[in-house]
């Protein structure tokens, strides 16, 4: 298992990946959309990345922005895409109602 200093930085990476790609992980994990184990599992799926250096990149080319998807190399964007679908569903029904 990975250090402490390892999995806060994954930690952090993960969270910079959702909120550019306009995923709320506290608001996920508050209405049950994410388990604590589902980010567990998110950050321990980053700290298996064979390139962090460029998902740095990438997010600092991407700093203030919201972009439609994690890349396709992201080892947590198929993670990413599903929370987007389900925050736009639950948008969706709140203007409904």
């Amino acid at each position: 298992m990975p250090g402490a200093r390892i999995l806060n930085h994954h930690a952090g990476l993960v969270n910079r990946m959702a909120e550019t790609v306009g995923v709320d992980l506290s608001h996920s994990l508050a209405v049950g959309h994410l388990s604590g184990e589902d980010w567990r599992g998110m950050v321990m799926r980053c700290t298996q990345c064979a390139d962090p250096v460029a998902c740095q990149g990438w997010l600092a080319t991407h700093q203030g922005e919201t972009v439609v998807a994690a890349p396709a190399w992201c080892r947590n964007e198929a993670q990413m895409r599903r929370l987007q679908v389900t925050a736009r569903d639950d948008a969706d029904k709140d203007e409904v109602a």
